[in-house]
């Protein structure tokens, strides 16, 4: 079995870019967003990378070519969602790397320790967290008095206290593969009706599994 592979959910429209041009592919420096992602997967050894599209993709594969494979999300119904239209090119993989397209700032040494830490740790989860960035509309990370991590809380859903937490959610991921297609499957939908990907920590913290976390020292990432 190959020990890791790297999964990009591009399949998200990025409306509130008012824009005919895809969020992810919006150019930084010259490249596209969605370019520095796959960049980062390679630069840290993810040689198998699958990237999640929706239906109308070709500006995306345009972009990509064969560098990676493609699986389709045909509807828009959540990041767990997303993640799980990879499972059948990803069944022989021992770890999965989750990353949304859209975070071009993360660099190599943060998904290097993460995956570092991850394995080390034979954890069920490693996430990425920040106490640098402004938290607001930004899942929190909710810990226990012992420091572990109980549960990601999503903006709309958090209790006043949970809006206190400074800590938030980077939005990059370590799934542990077997733990993780024999649990997401199983997500019941938010109120919104998306299945989200954040869903998965509380399910592991309350099967007592390994959550692991790695905080950027880095605001912009």
């Amino acid at each position: 079995m190959r020990e890791s592979a790297a999964v990009v959910l591009a399949g998200g429209r990025g409306t509130r870019m008012n824009s005919r041009v895809p969020k992810i592919l919006h150019p930084i420096c010259g490249k596209e967003m969605l370019t520095l992602v796959v960049d980062l997967c390679e630069q840290a050894g993810l040689d198998r990378i699958v990237v999640v599209v929706p239906h109308d993709s070709q500006a995306i594969r345009d972009s990509l070519g064969s560098r990676v494979t493609y699986v389709e999300q045909s509807e828009p119904l959540g990041s767990g969602h997303a993640l799980l239209q990879a499972r059948s090119a990803l069944s022989s993989v021992n770890n999965v790397v989750a990353l949304s397209g859209d975070v071009p700032l993360i660099q190599v040494e943060t998904l290097s320790e993460m995956m570092r830490l991850h394995k080390e740790g034979e954890a069920c989860i490693t996430l990425l967290t920040s106490t640098n960035s402004d938290p607001d509309g930004l899942g929190r990370v909710v810990r226990s008095t012992s420091g572990s991590i109980k549960a990601v809380v999503e903006q709309s859903e958090a209790n006043e206290a949970e809006l206190a937490v400074a800590e938030i959610n980077g939005g990059a991921y370590c799934f542990r593969a077997p733990w993780l297609w024999d649990n997401l499957s199983g997500l019941p939908p938010s109120p919104r009706g998306e299945i989200l990907l954040t869903d998965l920590v509380a399910l592991a913290a309350d099967q007592r599994m390994p959550v692991e976390s790695v905080r950027s020292r880095d605001p912009a990432e």
